[in-house]
């Protein structure tokens, strides 16, 4: 009886090691055939159109139209969205949680967007609807300079990036924010050497500061 039971008890413990290697294995066939859905990039023929696996899409074109919750766009999309095009135009649902970015990373309003603009857009597909989750629009005129301050005067600060040796200089107001090694400063706190970078906003020509981030 004694070696008996000593016989069942090896035979459980190698059932029990076969069980487990047939789950992991089983595991594994499953995670590499979840990865062939909707995370594999398929790039189209044509430059232009990218359809990321079944619930994914980006292309570039130009904006040609708008209604209240959609854009219409041209665009040159290659094969992999052609079933969802009509006469080279794609038809985009905006909504609220539709990042909209100039070419700089900064953050546009629906206004911004003007029929003519170059813009990559990228979201998500649910049948024939494509809904934008991201659209950047390269035609924005840059509205960000980084570098190094290199002039300072009562009512501008000019920054010249050392890469490029461009310079940009920025008109200041009362309402322009400053940010000096992470602490609230004011503008008579800006000194020549300081670097990091400025946002503005182009307003009838004239660049105004609106926030400063700089460190020293």
């Amino acid at each position: 009886m004694e070696g008996e039971r000593k016989f069942m008890k090896k035979l459980l413990a190698v059932l029990t090691i076969a069980a487990l290697a047939l789950t992991a294995t089983v595991s594994i066939a499953s995670a590499h055939e979840n990865e062939s859905h909707g995370f594999i990039k398929v790039k189209a023929e044509q430059a232009g159109g990218l359809r990321l696996g079944l619930n994914k899409f980006q292309f570039w074109g130009t904006v040609n139209s708008a209604t209240s919750s959609s854009l219409v766009f041209n665009a040159k999309a290659g094969k992999h969205l052609s079933d969802l095009m009509g006469n080279g135009q794609v038809t985009v649902v905006i909504n609220s949680d539709t990042k909209i970015k100039g070419n700089d990373e900064a953050v546009l309003s629906w206004a911004d967007l003007k029929a003519g603009d170059k813009v990559i857009v990228s979201g998500s597909i649910s049948g024939t609807v494509l809904t934008a989750t991201q659209v950047r629009d390269l035609s924005r005129p840059v509205t960000r300079a980084s570098g190094k301050v290199t002039a300072v005067t009562d009512n501008s600060i000019t920054i010249t990036n050392g890469l490029t040796g461009v310079s940009q200089t920025v008109t200041t107001n009362a309402d322009t924010k400053v940010m000096i090694n992470g602490e609230s400063k004011t503008i008579a706190d800006i000194q020549v050497g300081d670097s990091g970078w400025v946002k503005f906003k182009n307003e009838a020509g004239t660049l105004i500061a609106k926030f400063f981030n700089l460190f020293r």
